[in-house]
């Protein structure tokens, strides 16, 4: 038995021994109780009266007593227990009166052990997690120098990462913990030529040419395991098999990205959920000396990101800076979206809070940002830092979906999430003020602010109805909003219904009379989509008025801009109702002609049958 084994079993006697003599579960041993553990341990004379025992333990118990509060805690107990039970000098210890009497000395040699070897202990408990890191490699198929592609990370792990540095002998430079600027990058290799705002050249790195895995030349997870760095003090485990995997940018920064895990963590549920997340990060799991494209044989970047993704079948995309995310830009991490669509598996977005505030901001004062950042997502822009990854990485998006399909498919995504996002946040506005919370939100204006956002983003799957519910629901709370009533007209010109869209450009035009100088652009716009309506529904003199009025504003607004173009149509819709009358007063000359023909015939048919009846009488 090793010195961790020992430890192990005499904590676990003692405390075996302690629950099963607390007969009243008080969380501590009275005088009584001792009396039956003593009798158990053997230290009863044969011919010692129950009276006489009970006296010598109550001798023995005052001894033990430390704080004197009648009472033995556990802490006290175990001092009295393991003199009895670990007696080195059986005969000379395990006596009552012997322990009595040398009770200070007991207590002070299972100080001093303590204190001695707590050092010793901790390597050893070390050199045991080494042991079984070790056996549990080998039982996984896990080579020596290989990747663990379904191997996961705790949030104990990213939480200790610094003190993890800091008890590496390397790490010494990094007593205060990891820059804020630090990138993922700089933590891998040392340094990062794109990183140019953060901090020099690291003095302690993953897998730079002097780092932590570069003599062992193999992945960072597989480096804790050999230094014993398996578990937290609290006996968290570092690693698990993959609950996520994370989709992320390596010149993003690194603690950034563990604050948006642990947000991410925190808003999935319970501190037990949180515990049994691992997620997959290349960074730890890949052999960054050995890549897996490199090894014999070597593997295609669909093969290396297929197995933790089928494996937890869900995965983060980590959004950061969220004006602009980095991660669309990353032919890595639009492959690693293409395979978890590939796998049917879940695709989660993750921001750090103040990513998510931004975010909020964005979301109420520009919310055309948001879409003008989804709506230009483009994978054949993407870059790689290896240009033969990127080659590779083409190749397999070719091949597959192709680039058309995945943008389509990322765009849904995005939009998608953030539906469900304004939702959540709509139903928590709902609940109180959010100006006192939100005050970037005008008091009253949220439900109709997210209400629109929503409506739009429905509007843009294609979900009409679902847009059309939205809308109603702002309404509710304000009928006179002309934002709402606007998305409203666009969805029914989108779709050129034009019965609706001219009902509801109508209303619309109605409210900025009341709300809006009728010079204004807005008022021109809504002119314009009011005439557009009448001209796709035929009806070009009201068009035309129309076409007219909205160039009457556009003159005063923008001088001579879009003016013409609006007088240019309004020519036309008249020019269309002089051939529409026209043709309308043929029309009517034909009409004339057919009823005049219809009532000869039927007036001859009426003259022949009257001759027939006459000639018959005769």
């Amino acid at each position: 038995m090793d010195l961790v084994d020992e430890a192990e079993a005499r904590e676990l006697a003692a405390r075996s021994c302690f629950t099963e003599h607390d007969i009243n579960s008080s969380g501590a041993i009275d005088a009584s109780e001792l009396v039956s553990v003593l009798r158990t341990l053997g230290l009863k004379d044969v011919d010692e009266t129950d009276g006489m025992f009970a006296a010598r333990v109550d001798v023995c118990f005052r001894c033990f007593d430390a704080n004197a509060d009648g009472v033995l805690s556990f802490d006290e107990f175990a001092h009295l227990y393991n003199s009895v039970a670990f007696a080195d000098d059986k005969e000379g210890v395990a006596s009552l009166e012997a322990i009595a009497t040398r009770h200070e000395e007991i207590v002070a040699r299972e100080a001093k052990i303590a204190a001695g070897t707590q050092e010793t202990l901790r390597q050893a408990k070390s050199f045991k997690r080494i042991r079984q890191a070790r056996q549990q490699a080998e039982h996984a198929g896990h080579k020596p120098g290989s990747s663990r592609l379904t191997t996961g990370v705790t949030m104990a792990f990213l939480r200790d990462l610094n003190s993890i540095i800091r008890r590496d002998s390397l790490g010494d430079d990094l007593a205060n913990g990891l820059p804020d600027e630090l990138s993922t990058e700089q933590l891998v290799f040392g340094k990062s030529s794109r990183n140019v705002t953060g901090p020099g050249v690291m003095g302690w790195c993953i897998a730079g040419p002097d780092g932590a895995t570069a003599k062992d030349s193999c992945c960072f997870i597989e480096w804790c395991e050999r230094q014993g760095f398996t578990e937290a003090d609290d006996g968290s485990p570092y690693f698990a098999p993959v609950t996520h995997f994370v989709s992320h940018a390596w010149h993003a920064q690194w603690p950034t990205l563990v604050k948006t895990l642990e947000h991410y963590a925190n808003s999935k549920g319970s501190e037990l959920m949180v515990a049994k997340t691992a997620f997959y990060l290349d960074i730890f799991a890949i052999n960054q000396h050995v890549p897996p494209g490199v090894e014999d044989p070597p593997r295609s970047p669909d093969q290396v990101l297929k197995p933790p993704i089928e494996a937890c079948r869900r995965t983060v995309l980590v959004l950061a800076p969220w004006e602009k995310p980095k991660s669309f830009t990353r032919a890595w991490c639009l492959l690693e979206i293409m395979t978890t669509l590939d796998a049917g598996a879940e695709l989660d977005i993750a921001l750090s809070p103040d990513e998510h505030r931004g975010f909020l901001t964005t979301l109420n004062e520009r919310f055309d940002n948001i879409i003008h950042n989804i709506n230009t997502i483009e994978a054949r822009e993407a870059t790689a830092t290896v240009l033969k990854d990127k080659e590779s990485i083409f190749k397999l998006i070719e091949e597959g979906k192709g680039f058309d399909v995945l943008n389509d498919a990322v765009m849904t995504t995005m939009r998608t999430w953030l539906i469900k996002v304004i939702t959540t946040f709509r139903a928590e506005c709902k609940a109180q003020d959010p100006s006192d919370v939100y005050p970037i939100f005008p008091n009253g204006r949220t439900g109709a602010v997210l209400g629109r956002s929503i409506a739009a983003l429905h509007q843009m799957l294609g979900h009409h109805d679902a847009a059309l519910e939205a809308y109603g629901e702002v309404l509710k709370e304000d009928p006179d909003d002309p934002e709402t009533i606007k998305g409203i007209v666009l969805m029914y010109v989108e779709q050129e219904r034009w019965n609706e869209s001219l009902k509801w450009s109508t209303r619309l035009l109605e409210v900025r009379h009341r709300t809006h100088d009728e010079n204004d652009i807005d008022f021109a716009t809504t002119l314009y989509r009011l005439a557009l309506s009448h001209e796709k529904l035929g009806q070009y003199a009201e068009s035309a008025a129309s076409y007219d009025s909205a160039g009457d504003v556009y003159l005063k607004v923008f001088s001579h801009e879009h003016e013409a173009t609006m007088r240019m149509k309004a020519d036309e819709m008249r020019a269309a109702r002089g051939l529409q009358t026209n043709d309308d007063e043929e029309k009517e000359e034909e009409d004339w002609k057919r009823r005049r023909s219809k009532r000869r015939s039927r007036a001859s048919m009426s003259k022949s049958g009257t001759i027939s009846l006459a000639a018959s009488s005769a």
